[in-house]
């Protein structure tokens, strides 16, 4: 009868700590989901940065310029792409459910750059004499034919 009663305590105890032990919901936590889209072609805008203001959290948009993840409500999302200017979007406290959607257009941006010519050397007749003066090592040769 002991033993019984120990192997039905224990089996007790078993199913007690494997049932699903969720704390109490946090109304605060919204499911944040949305594509990110050009301002004058609708087209998405792949790869696009959002993160969530003041956190290290956030995500990228996918190539169809698709995102989602959980931020709370009164966050400010950022969002940034190369090419595009910045901005944001501040999710609203007032809204009554977990989930918000949105469509987020993005506005081109143009940076137009000074030319720049790079040259390893300050001079073509520099780059001649460095280039009638290098000396290369044989081994490769010396390798191939022994």
């Amino acid at each position: 009868m002991r033993n019984l009663l120990v192997g039905l305590l224990m089996v007790s105890a078993l199913i007690a700590s494997a049932q699903d032990r969720t704390g109490p919901s946090d109304d605060r936590l919204v499911q944040f989901t949305g594509v990110v889209v050009t301002g004058d072609s609708l087209r998405p805008v792949p790869f696009t940065n959002i993160l969530i203001k003041d956190s290290y959290r956030g995500t990228m948009s996918d190539i169809h310029g698709y995102f989602s993840f959980v931020a709370q409500k009164g966050d400010t999302v950022l969002f940034s792409a190369v090419g595009f200017q910045r901005s944001s979007f501040a999710i609203p406290d007032s809204i009554s459910e977990n989930k918000v959607s949105m469509i987020h257009v993005m506005f081109t941006d143009t940076v137009t750059l000074k030319e720049l010519q790079v040259y390893p050397w300050p001079s073509r007749e520099q780059f001649a004499e460095a280039f009638l003066d290098l000396r290369l090592d044989d081994d490769s040769y010396r390798n191939a034919i022994s």
